[in-house]
């Protein structure tokens, strides 16, 4: 009987020593596994993006949209709603689209590939390279994905089923003119374009509070809001002029309640998807991503005086005609 206990007391000892070290074995094997997580994110995030386009559907994918107007304009509302549908993907603000180079480099491949197409093709239309013209129209398409790709956090890309997209979205707000350089470069490939437009007025005051204003120099800032203004809408002008399908949002439209659910429908009917609840869901909270707290202090207001003067702007008069938007009564002076 002494023996026996002895031994299970020896054995409850080596049982305690087992559990201590696995229980050390488990805390490391934790520990490893999600550095092992921690690494593999940080290898394949860019990876899940480049490889992004060619898992795309290309036989059931749509033009690829892009949205611009006035920055301040809604345009990040916009796409934090489209975020929410499964067949929409987002690709964050593409900034080299804000300059001309980016049209110029998507024109030069452009016509390098159609150089390369005159230089042998074959009678089934395959050129040297043994591509077809469609085939360089799509080589084209996810290249322009691709560099999109490049600047969007994988977690966009992570919440979608790649196979369920049917629209990609960019939106680079006052880039418009850019935009039809763009559109003039790949001709052959089928762009849309969003115009996001705002009350001017609104539009200004929130402007004013951006962190990339310098001084505090009103009257040069409402003149400077005029020629930006005027700039942008002969922009939409040019795409409109150039027939690429344009679709005109109000962007307070989908803010007010009365007139959500047919602002939400009309611009998926122009993507060409059906609209789904998550979309009214989110649009009934704004989203800002320059909240108070994000915004400068400056060190006077923009005043009824001001919006006045931004209404005899020559600017703002044609940027109101051209979206026929009417001004407000002129409020008295301050």
């Amino acid at each position: 009987m002494r023996m026996c206990n002895k031994f299970l007391f020896q054995f409850e000892i080596e049982l305690m020593h087992f559990s201590k070290i696995k229980t050390l074995v488990n805390m490391k094997l934790r520990s490893l596994l999600a550095q092992d997580k921690q690494d593999d994110h940080a290898t394949t995030n860019v990876q899940r993006l480049f490889a992004l386009p060619s898992n795309l559907d290309l036989s059931h994918l749509q033009p690829v949209v892009f949205a611009g107007g006035l920055p301040r304009s809604g345009t990040t509302f916009l796409e934090a709603i489209l975020q929410a549908h499964p067949q929409i993907m987002c690709m964050q603000e593409f900034m080299p689209l804000k300059t001309g180079v980016f049209a110029e480099f998507m024109g030069f491949l452009n016509n390098i590939t159609k150089q390369e197409r005159n230089i042998w093709t074959a009678p089934n239309g395959d050129h040297w390279r043994g591509f077809s013209k469609v085939e360089d129209n799509q080589r084209l398409l996810l290249l322009l994905i691709t560099c999109l790709a490049s600047t969007t956090n994988s977690a966009n890309a992570a919440q979608k089923n790649i196979q369920d997209v049917r629209v990609v979205f960019c939106k680079t707000p006052s880039s418009e003119i850019h935009f039809l350089s763009l559109c003039n470069a790949v001709a052959d490939i089928p762009l849309k374009y969003v115009h996001c437009i705002r009350e001017p007025q609104a539009w200004a005051k929130s402007l004013w509070e951006m962190p990339w204003e310098n001084g505090n120099d009103r009257e040069e800032a409402i003149e400077r809001y005029g020629q930006t203004m005027w700039a942008s809408a002969k922009a939409f002008q040019a795409i409109s002029s150039a027939g690429i399908p344009v679709h005109l949002l109000d962007t307070s439209k989908v803010w007010a309640e009365d007139t959500r659910s047919r602002a939400i429908q009309d611009l998926c009917l122009f993507f060409g998807i059906e609209a789904n609840t998550e979309m009214h869901t989110l649009a009934a909270t704004r989203v800002d991503p320059w909240p108070a707290e994000r915004r400068r202090q400056p060190v006077s207001k923009l005043e009824s005086f001001h919006m006045n003067l931004l209404e005899e702007q020559p600017g703002t008069k044609h940027w109101r005609n051209v979206f026929s938007m009417p001004a407000p009564n002129y409020s008295k002076p301050d």
